[in-house]
């Protein structure tokens, strides 16, 4: 049994069932830019889909229109090469990255130059398919790595699969560079002919297809993601906000490989400089705050605007003296934080209460309720302060010692 009838389905015809299948896709992708005009990759994904399906419309035509083969093919395929090219141009603008438009058309300008200056470029069909293929595997390549190494694209459910996609197309394509080289492809009617040409033809329509329904899915777990972040995000410091911190830590604490430590920090005074200063002061303040705290902590710590003015940070140890260490240059760095109002520094300090799971348990109410204590421990002990929980029993202790020490020094 052959390993392609040309009589069940001829290369023309996959060509028109590809170019139908972009259309439909082109379709799609400009409702979803449409819904979506945040997000300009999908109008660039939905453009790309139209230049691939002129170019099958083109391809499938060549057995229809005659003359001038050897210019139908270099069209033809240099519609697909600016379609991958502007898929690419839609990743990096999916992925928020300066598209460098230079790149693709230096490719469509070398296509454009070899098809002009070198003969064996127009009148040998494996030629063509040799080079072609190549463009097409290396940017098959770049378009996963692109879409690998996006901002926050590994939180998306869908990239796995595209990334799967691409390069298994690329390594499809990748086998039909040795078929060229080795069993030459012959012109019948203005189209290729070889056995391997109409699998090769299958493999494009069908990952065309699966690609672009992914691209449609992406943008879907895209738009999912803004919102998630919208939700779990503090609108006017740019951190998280205490719901999606109390998820996190909560998840942190059923973790029992770590010990953890919970910070609150609350800003002294900050009503009075609100009163006094203004609540535009007063914002200011808390996003200056919010912006140094987050240079100061460690990129593995959770830090979250809990309340007005009151934050907490989550750090993965419960070394009291690491902890402390860290905490003293945060509340250091508040103290220096160069706050202006009409010209006149207002001072910015913040009291700060720990409490670690070796101390409090993995409770997360006990674990905050805690920290709370500590913060108005360090309120009353004249604020712009450290001050870690100490259980009832440890605190009888300290202050029996103290009055042993008091004693003494009177006898």
């Amino acid at each position: 049994m052959a390993l392609w009838d040309a009589d069940l389905l001829d290369v023309a015809t996959i060509f028109f069932c590809t170019f139908v299948c972009l259309l439909v896709a082109g379709m799609v992708m400009t409702v979803v830019w449409w819904n979506n005009k945040h997000e300009p990759g999908a109008g660039l994904w939905a453009l790309s889909s139209y230049i691939g399906a002129l170019a099958g419309l083109a391809t499938a035509l060549r057995s229809v229109i005659p003359g001038h083969f050897e210019f139908q093919v270099a069209v033809c395929n240099l519609l697909e090469l600016a379609a991958y090219g502007i898929v690419w141009a839609g990743i990096r603008s999916f992925n928020r990255q300066k598209i460098h438009w230079h790149y693709p058309g230096a490719v469509l300008v070398a296509w454009t130059a070899g098809f002009i200056l070198w003969e064996p470029f127009r009148t040998d069909i494996n030629i063509v398919v040799i080079i072609q293929t190549a463009l097409t595997v290396s940017f098959a390549f770049l378009l996963a790595w692109e879409i690998h190494n996006g901002p926050g694209n590994r939180q998306l459910p869908m990239v796995p699969i595209v990334i799967c996609l691409l390069i298994t197309h690329a390594l499809a394509r990748a086998t039909i560079i040795p078929c060229a080289i080795l069993w030459p492809a012959t012109l019948v009617n203005g189209q290729a002919d070889a056995f391997w040409f109409g699998p090769y033809m299958i493999e494009l329509l069908v990952h065309t297809v699966a690609t672009a329904i992914s691209f449609v899915v992406l943008i879907k777990d895209r738009s999912e993601q803004r919102h998630r972040i919208a939700a779990e995000t503090d609108v006017l410091t740019g951190i998280q906000n205490r719901r999606a911190f109390i998820e996190v830590t909560q998840l942190a604490l059923a973790n029992k490989m770590h010990d953890w430590s919970l910070a609150i920090l609350d800003l002294d005074n900050f009503k009075a400089i609100n009163d006094r200063h203004g609540h535009q002061t007063g914002d200011r303040m808390l996003v200056r705050f919010s912006d140094v705290v987050k240079t100061t902590i460690p990129e593995n710590a959770r830090f979250a605007r809990i309340g007005g003015e009151e934050f907490a940070i989550l750090m993965k140890t419960g070394d009291e003296r690491l902890v402390r260490s860290l905490l003293e240059s945060v509340r250091r760095a508040v103290e220096a934080l160069p706050v202006n109002h009409h010209g006149r520094r207002v001072p910015l300090t913040t009291s700060i209460g720990v409490a670690a799971t070796p101390v409090v348990g993995r409770n997360f109410d006990t674990l905050m309720g805690a920290a709370d204590e500590a913060v108005y421990r360090a309120k009353n002990a004249g604020r712009n302060r450290v001050e870690f929980f100490e259980p009832p029993e440890a605190a009888n202790e300290m202050a029996g010692t103290e009055k042993h020490r008091l004693r003494a020094r009177a006898g």
